[in-house]
């Protein structure tokens, strides 16, 4: 690690203060110095991320009394983003996955530390390492493909350049965050071994190659379990099976829940839980987790030596170089693939070839150079393809440029005022009436003459129209000043719409997008039109909350096109730049590019057969013009030296040598996903049902020829493959367990010789690929190696590849391991995937595999005391071999008595299995306690080494008599009284004595209170028992404690406690108001719904018909607002509160909202009979105004209330409902238990403002 220039830290006065800083002692020593020494707050606030003070996008604050310097972390995988200026903007991660080059990886780690460093930051959260599934994919540009084994390799190169700096990368999103669409939300469901073999072996290499010294957990689900809340993946996997150091944080909001997420293995969130101290302090969160998470923090902060050094730069540094810049300009040239090149059109020769056409928007007005989200970089500057094609044809070849296209955004110019006349027939413009509601109702607040259409509010459009939730409808006519057919483009994030003469031609209205990344796009539609007479035009527009922009623009498409195929015909080579344009927190729609830029690509063709086209895309796209144009060029989104490096690559300055890092295939139908039920998935629902077969191993296993193969890549130079060499071409497999390689220390060897046969320097990347024997169920063939050889014309080099024993293996799910198959292995060597591409073949045999051995222990998960039970254990031999001295131990707790059951055998046959039986029974003083029993087999091996087996089961043991209440909880009537049954059920062989007694708690009586009987074995014993209040117990939950003992066989044990739960209603739904959520204007610090003072507008509200006693209805159920003043408690913050309901109907409906995202919880029905009914709750965001499935939108308000006054966002109440039980009258409810109640910032809390039978 070659750490940046270390700036001394303030050191303490007392240097026995800090003993850790500047100490040689190991890391672990240091930080477990530090945490002795650190109180349960300076824990928790060192594993809460947040916004700094000065800008920066994550920190924890330092803590000088320990002297450990505060960390800063920073996206991202591009470089340092976030709207930080004075930074290099590199090529996109998918470009840098195209040259196929680790070098060039680790180089480009190298800028994004350095600059990182520069500008004071020392995490950088990069690279991202999940698999691009989907061509569609949002974040495709941002990945490194779609091969598991070169995402590896590129991202371990990538970790090593930005950790060689001395700053820590942040590999992410583990794992399988591979759609942007419901990506907060969308549950996968992976298989095991499909998880193994493509989602998670590049996050492995990522931890045992590149030892990444943080990771960060995604959004998704899998298999029903958020990732930041998954045990299996962060601990049993992650940071026990590969032994991994580092610490975790999650994605921004991916912590649903504080406790689940730390326990499961996440070590820092973000934004910081203001409940983590409370769910420490009351145990929900074990002290050693959290120790455990801030050792992991503290131990890399003492590994890049952060507690003697710091960058001495701000976020506004200028750390931007020359040589960054040509590092950028290199790695874009590089990873530039020539995906077509007909009759030599490349490179250019601009000593015979004297014009080009450079067409295109993308060409120079609209270039667009890196994906959005958290990988968008703020370039220095940007040349444009259009500016590197000018300066390096020089003087004497004429540029004929021509746009033919409007912008990536699809926004065609705007339409002049001059074209627009208000209805009045006075002036230009277009008369705009303003509403304060979003669908243009009642009288507009507003009305006035616009010149245009061609806005970006930052704040309200006008006097007395709210910043949010208004709408607009501009009228008048429009006067083209010639006659054609004119393409109208209308763009805005929120809904719009346009009408000429009547009748709609733009349909952009869309229920509006609010989140942080998404790009605003315009719609487009045609119309013909008459030059010099008016025609009527009518646009409306809403908006709800975000950005604002809307813009109406025009343009004769069709004869831009037409002056872009002019200028192609008077051209020799005619050159097109094309784009889409991809983000994070949205999928493409499709694969065409977009705004008919397919169109334009034909009309120049047409025009020029000597056409080539550019592709600026992050990820695959469609292009039913291939075979009519002479060259294609992926660019990728090539970063600030955009046109530098593509005029290196057309004129041959730099001969392509970028390979595909994605499949291209030639119809959208036919790709791995092209399934709803695959993406984006059914009901917030994504089946991976392809299993393995992503990307290319789709294609070969299901015979579909692709547009362009993954690996496919063309140079203007050619290249030869020979003298392909395998060892051994036979091996037995001896070992086994995960990375086995053989016979220890002999790998397989796989050789060939590349071969420059053209008259051109060049590079070329040989790719190996393996197919595996038939039994092991693999796709056809899968990269194994590959290696970039640069060569002078007819020069030869030798390439060698290792496939070691891991290489070799698969997935075995129920061995819960990689496995080695025997049979023969099929090696591949070329350049490209297609078979075409690959023209050595080879093959070795693994002619005997020690495969896999297990164990398997099965045993009832209870143990009744004193009986004896038969537990069964299981050793497979999975292997091509026998095992012999066989050695079966079943393991149970001292004072236990264990007796083997039949024979045992000492050999187990190759491909065999033994069953194995015990009779355990357990002492009468075990009762009520939790044991691991462990079957041990040891064995010999193939090899002659010994190994063993183990496998465990967790039982219990039951108590020798139980209690039991039924119903297990009961509310109290309004007479203070309810009733229950006490069961004593007897657990062992023998009779048994019980005494018992009751212990209520104050206020609340039992009878009978006590009682002893005598139980055969196996039978029960039931007491009618009534429960009864004196009116002093309040109102809550209450428990009654029922304990006793047990007499058998002389000896007395003392029993397992039961409690009947007693609920003591409140009178009313407004008695169990404890929370202000509406405020008035006058008074907004009032109340506070959030923990960050926000409220309701109680004049806001009664804006959208919520009135205090007013009367509404919603999904068929009648609701009456609280009627009760602004100011005063209004709702319940939900804390597991029980209600009475009345009225008749078969739903239960409820109003109200929660914060920090949706809240969901269980709550219960409690029937008039005594019988009860649990439900699911669930409440979108007030914040949100889109409700989430099975709410329904009640009101949406215009604006809300902050501490110091109106805030300029919406605040929306929803309602939802539960189906209850046919033919049962509800007579109360209990609301769910959403984090006590607690309102806190960044604390999900549900608020009720009503509740109802109805329907």
């Amino acid at each position: 690690m070659t750490l940046m220039s270390p700036v001394a830290q303030a050191a303490p006065t007392d240097n026995n203060d800090c003993p850790w800083v500047g100490s040689s002692a190991p890391p672990d020593e240091r930080a477990q110095a530090v945490l002795a020494k650190m109180t349960t707050e300076e824990k928790v606030a060192t594993l809460s991320l947040n916004g700094s003070p000065d800008g920066y996008q994550n920190y924890f604050p330092a803590i000088p009394r320990l002297c450990v310097p505060r960390l800063l972390l920073q996206d991202g995988p591009a470089g340092v983003a976030a709207g930080f200026t004075g930074v290099t903007q590199l090529p996109a991660p998918l470009g840098l996955a195209a040259t196929w080059d680790r070098s060039l990886a680790e180089g480009y780690g190298g800028v994004q530390a350095t600059e990182s460093w520069g500008k004071g930051i020392h995490v950088a959260q990069g690279p991202n390492l999940n698999i691009a599934r989907v061509p569609q994919g949002g974040r495709d540009f941002e990945s490194y493909g779609e091969d598991p084994y070169l995402s590896g390799q590129m991202g371990v190169a990538n970790i090593t350049g930005i950790q060689d700096k001395g700053v820590m990368s942040n590999v992410k999103h583990y794992f399988a965050n591979n759609q942007e669409t419901e990506r907060e939300s969308i549950n996968e469901h992976i298989d095991e071994r499909t998880q193994r073999e493509i989602y998670m072996p590049q996050f492995e290499t990522a931890v045992k190659d590149g030892n990444a010294a943080s990771m960060m957990c995604a959004y998704n689900q899998i298999n029903d379990v958020y990732s930041c809340q998954n045990h299996a993946i962060l601990t049993d996997v992650l940071k026990g099976e590969w032994g991994y150091r580092g610490f975790v944080r999650s994605d921004w909001g991916a912590a649903h829940n504080t406790a689940d997420a730390y326990n499961a293995g996440m070590d820092l969130a973000k934004p910081g839980r203001a409940d983590l101290a409370a769910a420490v302090d009351s145990g929900a969160i074990p002290m050693s987790r959290i120790d455990d998470a801030v050792t992991r923090v503290l131990r890399r902060m003492f590994e890049y030596g952060l507690f003697e050094r710091q960058p001495t730069g701000t976020k506004d540094s200028v750390v931007t170089t020359p040589e960054h810049a040509a590092r950028a300009r290199d790695i874009a040239a590089q990873g530039t693939v020539l995906l077509k090149n007909k009759a030599g059109v490349l490179p250019l020769d601009n000593t015979k070839v004297n014009s080009i056409a450079v067409l295109g928007n993308n060409a120079a007005e609209g270039v667009y150079t890196g994906g959005g989200g958290s990988s968008s970089v703020v370039a220095p500057y940007v040349v444009s393809p259009l500016t590197g094609i000018t300066d390096r044809a020089g003087k004497g070849v004429t540029i004929n440029r021509a746009e033919g296209q409007p912008d990536g955004s699809g926004a065609l110019p705007p339409v002049a005022s001059q074209y627009l006349t208000p209805p009045s027939g006075t002036g230009n413009g277009l008369e705009a009436s303003y509403y304060n509601n979003t669908d243009l109702s009642g009288k507009p607040v507003l009305t006035r003459v616009d010149p245009n259409i061609d806005f970006d509010w930052d704040g309200a459009p006008g006097p007395g129209v709210k910043a949010n939730n208004f709408s607009v409808r501009w009228t008048g006519s429009i006067t083209p000043p010639t006659s054609t057919k004119y393409t109208f483009s209308l763009l805005s994030l929120d809904g719009s719409r346009l009408y000429v003469d009547d009748k709609l031609v733009v349909d952009n209205w869309n229920d509006g997008r609010t989140c942080c990344h998404k790009l605003p796009d315009a719609k487009w539609g045609s119309v013909d039109l008459a030059g010099g007479q008016q025609h009527s035009i009518k646009v409306e527009y809403f908006h709800k909350s975000g950005d604002r922009p809307v813009h109406l623009g025009w343009a004769d498409v069709a004869q831009m096109r037409e002056d872009a195929a002019a200028a192609a015909a008077k051209s020799n080579v005619a050159v097109v730049v094309v784009n889409d344009r991809r983000t994070e927190s949205m999928d493409r729609p499709n694969l065409q590019l977009p705004y008919e830029q397919d169109k334009l690509i034909e009309a120049v063709a047409a025009a020029n057969p000597l056409t080539v086209v550019v592709l600026n895309t992050g990820g695959p796209a469609l292009m039913p013009w291939a075979d009519k144009v002479s060259g294609i060029v992926e660019a990728w989104y090539p970063g600030q030296e955009d046109g530098n490096a593509l005029a290196s690559v057309l004129f041959g300055d730099v001969n392509p040598s970028g390979k595909l890092p994605m499949t291209f295939p030639s119809d959208e139908s036919k790709t791995p996903v092209s399934s709803p039920q695959r993406w984006p998935g059914v009901d917030g629902q994504a089946h991976y049902s392809e299993g393995l077969q992503v990307g290319y191993r789709w294609y070969d296993a299901n015979d579909v020829q692709p547009l362009f193969a993954f690996g496919h890549g063309l140079s203007y130079t050619q290249f030869a493959f020979s003298d392909l060499s395998v060892t051994p071409e036979a091996m037995v497999n001896t070992s086994f367990g995960a990375g086995a390689a053989g016979q220890p220390g002999n790998p397989v060897k796989v050789t060939a010789t590349v071969t420059n046969t053209g008259s051109r320097a060049g590079s070329d990347v040989a790719q190996l690929y393996l197919s595996y024997p038939g039994s092991a169920g693999e796709p056809p063939r899968q990269l194994r190696g590959f290696q970039k050889v640069s060569l002078e014309p007819g020069q030869s080099k030798t390439v060698e590849f290792t496939l070691d024993g891991r290489d070799l293996a698969y997935w075995k799910t129920d061995a819960k391991a990689w496995v080695m198959p025997s049979g023969t292995f099929q090696v591949h060597v070329g350049d490209s995937s297609a078979v075409a591409g690959l023209p050595l073949h080879g093959q070795f045999q693994v002619v005997k595999s020690a495969g896999n051995h297990r164990a398997s222990l099965d045993a009832p998960a209870t143990l009744a005391p004193g009986s004896p039970t038969t537990v069964t254990g299981t050793f497979v031999n999975d292997g091509d071999f026998p095992v012999g001295d066989v050695d079966y131990q079943l393991q149970v707790p001292q004072g236990w008595q264990v007796k083997p059951v039949g024979t045992q055998p000492s050999e187990v046959d190759a491909h065999g299995s033994a069953k194995l039986s015990w009779q355990v029974t357990p002492p009468y003083a075990a009762q009520g306690t939790q044991h691991s029993l462990t079957l041990q087999v040891g064995y010999g091996t193939a090899g002659g080494e010994a190994s063993v087996k183990s496998a465990a089961s967790n039982v219990g043991v039951s108590q020798i008599a139980e209690f039991a209440f039924t119903p297990a909880q009961v509310v109290l009537d309004s007479s203070g009284n309810a009733s229950a049954t006490l069961k004593i059920t007897n657990k062992v062989a023998s009779p048994v004595t019980v005494d018992w007694q009751a212990t209520p708690p104050p206020g609340l009586t039992l009878s009978p209170s006590s009682g002893t009987v005598t139980i055969a074995p196996g039978a029960s014993s039931s007491v009618a028992v009534g429960v009864s209040s004196d009116g002093s117990a309040g109102t809550g939950s209450r428990t009654v404690e029922v304990s006793g003992t047990a007499k058998i066989d002389a000896g007395t044990y003392d029993l397992a406690g039961s409690q009947v739960g007693v609920v003591v209603p409140y009178s009313s739904l407004v008695a169990a108001f404890n929370n202000n959520g509406i405020t008035s204007t006058a008074n907004p610090g009032v109340g506070d719904i959030s923990g960050s003072g926000i409220t309701y507008n109680e004049d806001a509200l009664a804006d959208v018909g919520l009135t205090p006693g007013g009367t509404f209805t919603s999904d068929g159920i009648t609701y009456t607002w609280p009627d009760v003043p602004a100011d005063q408690l209004d709702n319940v913050a939900a804390a597991g509160q029980t209600v009475p309901v009345s009225g008749s109907g078969t739903k239960l409906g409820f109003v109200g909202s929660s914060t920090y995202g949706s809240g969901t919880g269980t709550g219960t029905v409690h029937f008039t009979d005594g019988s009860t009914q649990e439900f699911t709750l669930t409440l979108s965001d007030y914040y949100n105004p889109e409700p989430i499935a099975g709410n329904t939108v009640v009101a949406n308000a215009a604006y809300r209330n902050g501490p110091n006054g109106i805030n300029n966002h919406t605040a929306t109440v929803f309602s939802a409902y539960v189906e209850l039980t046919p033919g049962k009258t509800a007579a109360y409810v209990t609301l769910p238990d959403i984090n006590s109640g607690n309102v806190a910032t960044n604390v999900v809390t549900m608020h009720i403002f009503a509740v109802a039978v109805g329907g």
